[in-house]
């Protein structure tokens, strides 16, 4: 080891558990009191402690030469057991590959009251709670009426299903209808695409006729997946709002009361291998903890990935500590009993680090809100750009989406150009967008957005230079005004020298007069010209900020646009009923 590479290992030297080394102190302090414990003979009062050793023979004697030894080896051991550690060593990640597709419902006959405020609210939240007890494995979903949409596919990011969930409701979707069995085929195709072969998939709904979904349900079984059931609503039913203010009605006009088949939903649960479960209003209710990846049958599997974890280095203190012990007594082969099976390859460190790479830890913090720590913990350049956006540091998310290269990263570029102050640069990247993705529908309103901005920019730029123009041509005007009554002055003064003391006078008073006057509406004007332009300026500024905040970022927006393209290049047709 050279010089260089010894100064380096000083640097990173580091305890791993370092509150091991609280029982140095307390070692120290036992081994004190064992000392002053041991049984006080008379020739230990009498004797000098030089003389003690040759007067005393036996074990009292001997155990007074193995202290030392052992409170070596407790040294040892305590600095064995804080971990020292310099140097890092790469180990593969593991991956929990279960997966959960939730399949929500969102026909309008899960507005219905009879779970107040009405079951999709209810639904809602009891999805809310399932995915923050979710931290392991993929998650994706999907919502369906008369026809199924892809929300978010099969991702680790359960925070962004988590946010989207408030913005779901039945007038998102193009069509009113339920048609369960096509959210289980769109399902099973999120799943195939992701190369799962074993998952759980839920279906959230309040089905009256889930016997279309039979079929649908024995596929997903035969081909290892596990359909769960969880029943929205109850019993006796409650009327579904219409569109209009009221509620749907019968044929015969009788009040329609949409009530779930709870008998038919456990059968459809039993066909696909799951369970049937109804939604229970208590908070914190373990009934879906099932669903967690802990309660899946799932294997970790080992990713091409790698993280770097420091070595636990203490292993090596194991080999003095075993000679000291030998030297304590013969009694001590049996502390090495313990430490023989030490495992060898055995690598000390954080529970969390073990099991999370840096990108995962960040995208826990990014989940839980902490965009600061995302930011900095994040190596994957998007989502750090994603985390500096979400604190409203736009200049420097741009500076990070500067490596754009999808039609998603130049969008997300303008949009933090934009919120910067960058319209015509904003411009450029959304055309950037476009040109990748045409249908891109949110970059073309943005830009739309931005382009009016940058235009009213640069007109009141425009009006604010014709503004200047015009002070500067009126303050000229005024001093051309008063030379010509400067030379009148003096023309009268040398014609008439018997009176020009008095018409000097006179001249000088109304020329004073003539140019405070002057001054006076200058300033004036200049002022309201000043006050004018600052309205102006704060008027155009709110008038920009205003069409900023206006960048469709709205995720019901952007969903309602998502599921009509989905739905126009699907174009299926059937009869579903429509609530």
């Amino acid at each position: 080891m050279n010089g260089a590479t010894l100064l380096d290992a000083l640097r990173q030297f580091h305890w791993l558990r370092p509150a091991w080394l609280l029982l140095l102190p307390l070692a120290l302090l036992w081994l004190w009191r064992w000392r002053r414990g041991s049984a006080l003979t008379l020739w230990q009062r009498l004797c000098d402690d030089a003389l003690l050793p040759h007067a005393l023979v036996g074990p009292q004697a001997a155990g007074r030469r193995e202290r030392p030894w052992l409170l070596l080896a407790l040294l040892l051991l305590v600095l064995t057991l804080a971990g020292p550690s310099w140097r890092r060593q790469p180990v593969p990640l593991y991956r929990d590959n279960s997966a959960l597709v939730v399949l929500l419902d969102l026909s309008p006959s899960m507005l219905a009251a009879d779970l107040p405020p009405n079951r999709l609210v209810q639904a809602r939240l009891k999805l809310t709670e399932l995915l923050r007890q979710r931290h392991e494995g993929q998650t994706a979903l999907v919502v369906f009426a008369a026809d199924a949409f892809s929300v978010v596919p099969l991702t680790e990011d359960v925070r962004t299903i988590e946010l989207l969930l408030p913005s779901l409701t039945p007038a998102l979707l193009p069509r009113p209808g339920s048609a369960p069995q096509r959210a289980l085929e769109l399902g099973l195709e999120l799943l195939q695409q992701a190369g799962s072969e074993r998952a759980d998939l839920l279906l959230v709904t309040d089905e009256d006729q889930p016997q279309i979904a039979l079929e649908m349900a024995r596929t997903l079984r035969r081909q290892g997946h596990r359909l769960h059931v969880l029943a929205v609503g109850t019993t006796a039913g409650a009327p579904v709002p219409a569109t209009d203010g009221g509620f749907v009605r019968q044929a015969d006009g009788a009040l329609l009361l949409a009530r779930p088949d709870h008998a038919a939903l456990q059968a459809l649960a039993a066909a696909g291998g799951g369970r049937c479960l109804p939604l229970q209003l208590v908070s914190g209710a373990t009934d879906l903890a099932f669903l967690q990846p802990d309660g899946v049958a799932t294997a970790a599997q080992a990713t091409p990935e790698q993280t770097v974890l420091w070595r636990d280095e203490g292993i090596w203190l194991l080999w003095p500590l075993t000679l000291v012990l030998l030297l304590c007594w013969r009694r001590g082969l049996l502390w090495l009993l313990p430490l023989l099976l030490w495992p060898a390859g055995a690598q000390a460190l954080d529970w969390n680090g073990l099991w999370q790479a840096g990108d995962q830890r960040a995208a826990r913090a990014f989940a839980a809100g902490d965009y600061a720590t995302a930011a900095e913990t994040f190596a994957d350049w998007r989502w750090r750009g994603a985390s500096l956006y979400r604190q409203q540091r736009y200049a420097e998310a741009a500076q990070v989406w500067q490596a754009a290269e999808t039609a998603t990263d130049w969008y997300n570029l303008a949009n933090a150009l934009a919120h910067s102050g960058q319209l015509a640069q904003a411009l450029t990247a959304y055309d950037q967008a476009l040109a990748r993705q045409p249908d891109f529908a949110a970059a073309r309103d943005n830009r739309q957005l931005v382009e009016q901005a940058l235009r009213d920019q640069q007109n009141q730029q425009n009006q604010q230079n014709q503004q200047n123009q015009q002070n500067q041509q009126n303050q000229q005007n005024q001093q051309n005004q008063q030379n010509p009554a400067d030379s009148a002055d003096s023309a009268d003064s040398a014609d008439s020298a018997d009176s020009a003391d008095a018409a000097d006078a006179a001249d000088a008073a109304e020329a004073a007069e003539a140019a405070e006057a002057a001054e006076a509406a200058e300033a004036a004007e200049a002022a309201e010209a000043a006050e004018a332009a600052e309205a102006a300026e704060a008027a155009q500024e709110e008038q920009d900020w205003q069409r900023l905040r206006r960048l469709n970022d709205d995720p019901a927006v952007l969903l309602r646009r998502k599921f009509l393209h989905q739905y126009r290049h699907q174009a299926r047709s059937g009869e579903e009923k429509a609530w």
